[in-house]
């Protein structure tokens, strides 16, 4: 029937909870590897063998490859075998030292003569080891971009290496928003496929960009799944605020009317609007993945709040969904007060 009152609205309420809030930046880049070096010789040679194929873990110091040094080693060979002849001959000069034939002026020359000749038995032979090309740190072949028999010179790249056990992220954070992030905070990078894993600042670039107005910060992860690889597109969220157990209400429970926050309160069967004074908003760190805004002031620990402001005004009639109506004795008047009770739930007949 018309003229009675209206029907009260069924609402959740929530009332103030501590939580910890936390605000984040979110960000993308492309990851890196720890480490990379394109490997080239340091002489020019005819390639003669490549040790190691795309994929294969190789320790630092490794043989990677070996290019035509023959004519390098028997050089050396030479040069052994002349430092070997001057220290034969610096010992028999010894031997007849203080004998009217041997001057101690010869013996000085052939001492200087026997330096010499190692110097350069040690200079060939490190040219000869040269030929033999290897890893300057252990990592993973991630390229091989020539062939046995081809021509190697010094700019030619044979191989690309990388460092895989740890990937690096440069991030690129707004300058307001840098001040607030520090060495060491974590890092939640996630990719593509919605994996996410850990990352952790490295370090801060000592400036700022003055054309993006950015500050360079470098993520390190040192456990990640397999598709973490370098070249892959990530996204990641940096930490920038943590507020610890602070009393909070979720975000939907409160409004913005004229730069002013409120909140409905449920009072005598009514929604009440409340102004509120509001701290950090963001994430809860628990599971929900609600976000939260914390409460300075404005509502009081037994408050009960509309945990949804959406479609609500000023004194409208609501009770707390579940509950038997609102918690104030019936108004006046008996023929409309018995749809309210138990069956009141279900609706009446309206």
């Amino acid at each position: 029937g018309g003229g009675g009152p209206q029907e009260p609205l069924a609402v959740a309420v929530v009332k103030l909870e501590p939580a910890t809030i936390e605000r984040h930046h979110r960000a993308s880049g492309t990851l890196e590897a720890k480490r990379r070096a394109e490997i080239r010789p340091i002489r020019t040679g005819i390639i003669e063998e490549l040790a190691v194929e795309v994929g294969d873990v190789v320790e630092a110091d490794q043989t990677l490859a070996r290019l035509d040094g023959r004519e390098l080693s028997l050089q050396a060979q030479r040069d052994r075998l002349t430092a070997s002849n001057a220290e034969r001959e610096l010992a028999r000069l010894r031997s007849l030292e203080g004998s009217d034939a041997i001057a101690s002026q010869e013996i000085d020359t052939q001492r200087f003569t026997l330096d010499s000749a190692q110097a350069s038995a040690k200079l060939s032979r490190v040219q000869a080891a040269s030929m033999v090309v290897k890893a300057p740190f252990a990592g993973t072949i991630l390229a091989r971009e020539v062939d046995v028999g081809n021509l190697a010179s010094t700019g030619t790249i044979l191989y690309e290496l990388a460092d895989l056990s740890a990937l690096e992220l440069p991030l690129h954070l707004p300058e307001r928003e840098a001040a607030k992030v520090t060495t060491g905070a974590e890092v939640e990078i996630e990719l593509i496929d919605g994996t996410t894993f850990a990352g952790t600042i490295l370090r801060r670039a000592p400036k700022v960009d003055a054309l993006t107005g950015t500050v360079e910060f470098t993520v390190r992860a040192e456990t990640f799944p397999a598709l973490a690889v370098p070249g892959a597109f990530v996204r990641a969220r940096v930490l920038l605020e943590r507020r610890e157990q602070v009393a909070s209400l979720p975000s939907a429970a409160l409004f913005e009317l004229e730069g002013q926050h409120y909140a409905y309160v449920l009072r005598e069967g009514k929604a009440r609007r409340v102004a509120v004074e509001i701290g950090l908003v963001g994430g809860s760190s628990d599971a929900s993945g609600v976000e939260r805004t914390e409460i300075r002031s404005g509502i009081g620990a037994d408050d009960r709040v509309l945990a949804s402001a959406l479609g609500i005004t000023e004194s409208m009639p609501v009770k707390v969904a579940g509950e038997q109506g609102p918690p104030e004795p019936a108004p006046p008047g008996e023929g409309e007060g018995k749809g309210g009770g138990r069956e009141g739930g279900k609706g009446g007949r309206g």
